[in-house]
């Protein structure tokens, strides 16, 4: 953060909200003890790509904190309300809370429910090979992907049939993300998105297996 306004304070505690550079957003805000304002190293801000503004919950972790010694004057309490996916608070009064639309805080977007949700990309993971001559990555070819988890490469080793030859066959892994998943491994529903075995010949991948009956559940 680029530095911490006070928002409120009282004999045990005050609060700072963080600034945030173009771009991205700071989750919450920052209690300290004293009335020196924390280290803009304390914390780190977000890219707001990650983000979304959604209403909070009253999930409250401190309630009717007031503003002095004095008996709460009308508009001043406050609450420190929990923001869902993280560690932190935002600093909200009774006034935002009794509004009509519930307050709105910049929050990280959820992971989706693979039970319940659909989550996928449809796309192209780019394939490139070195060029000695050129010392750069020469593109060779897109293999469609379905919002693809991970892409791992392996070779293995093996003797030709009938020979004393031996020959290093390459390999692509490709773990797509699956559509649907089912919410026990044993239940009715089926994989959708399965995971894909590619092997380099003749200058590209070609896809020789899909693993139908995999027993992973997805990301």
């Amino acid at each position: 953060p680029t530095g911490y306004p006070r928002l409120n304070a009282t004999d045990l505690v005050n609060i700072w909200r963080p600034l945030a550079p173009a771009g991205f957003e700071c989750l919450g805000e920052v209690a300290t003890v004293t009335a020196t304002a924390p280290a803009t190293s304390l914390i780190r801000c977000v890219d707001v790509g990650m983000l979304r503004k959604l209403p909070i919950a009253e999930n409250r972790r401190w309630s009717n904190v007031c503003a002095g010694n004095a008996p709460c004057p009308g508009g001043l309490c406050w609450s420190a309300v929990e923001l869902p996916g993280s560690t932190t608070f935002a600093y909200v009064t009774e006034q935002d809370l009794e509004a009509d639309q519930a307050p709105q805080r910049y929050q990280l977007v959820a992971r989706p429910d693979p039970t319940i949700e659909s989550y996928v990309a449809r796309g192209a993971s780019p394939v490139y090979k070195y060029n000695a001559s050129s010392t750069r990555f020469d593109f060779v070819q897109n293999i469609q992907t379905l919002g693809v988890a991970d892409l791992e490469a392996f070779s293995i080793s093996e003797a030709i049939p009938g020979t004393n030859v031996g020959r290093t066959r390459n390999f692509l892994a490709v773990a797509n993300r699956q559509l649907q998943a089912p919410a026990v491994l044993s239940g009715p529903e089926l994989f959708d998105a399965v995971p894909v075995l590619l092997e380099w010949t003749g200058g590209s991948f070609s896809e020789i297996q899909r693993f139908t009956d995999a027993a992973s559940i997805a990301e």
